[in-house]
């Protein structure tokens, strides 16, 4: 299986006979930091979809909540050393006839994995001058502790 964190991340998983696309349940699919069924760190998908046909391959876009979560959890989909995928129950994914891809056992390593190498873009600002607040909003999660105050100016 890939990953590509970059831009508009996605995962790509590869069967040994083609799977019926509009099977896929996502929320069966949880990606561990190992290759243990109870390692410490793991995220569940819960809203990513795909748009692949009934194929050997299945290309999952990662939706904007998925992405986010996988961007703000330290030590899980960083690099291929933690990027582990595994099918948690029967349902995940099933073939043509219908036959449902089995719980695995273990977490499978990723083969190819991109970073994420895309900068955030401020999306919008709320300046509350009573409160004494700057909101930010960015296009993806940052992490709060890189941002340099002393590099912000306002103009008017």
């Amino acid at each position: 299986w890939a990953l590509d964190m970059n831009g508009a991340p996605s995962l790509v998983m590869s069967f040994n006979e083609i799977v019926n696309a509009s099977s896929l349940d996502v929320t069966q699919i949880t990606l561990r930091n190992d290759s243990s069924l109870s390692g410490p760190i793991s995220y569940a998908f819960t809203t990513s979809t795909t748009a692949s046909s009934n194929s050997l391959n299945l290309n999952i876009l990662l939706s904007e909540v998925d992405s986010n979560a996988l961007k703000t959890e330290d030590g899980l989909a960083t690099t291929s050393a933690n990027s582990h995928l595994i099918f948690t129950g029967l349902g995940a994914i099933a073939d043509m006839s219908t036959n449902q891809a089995v719980p695995m056992t273990s977490a499978q390593q990723v083969l190819s994995y991109t970073p994420d190498r895309t900068l955030p873009t401020l999306r919008n600002y709320t300046l509350d001058v009573n409160a004494g607040t700057l909101t930010l909003t960015f296009d993806e999660s940052v992490r709060v502790s890189s941002l340099l105050v002393n590099r912000m100016v306002l103009k008017g």
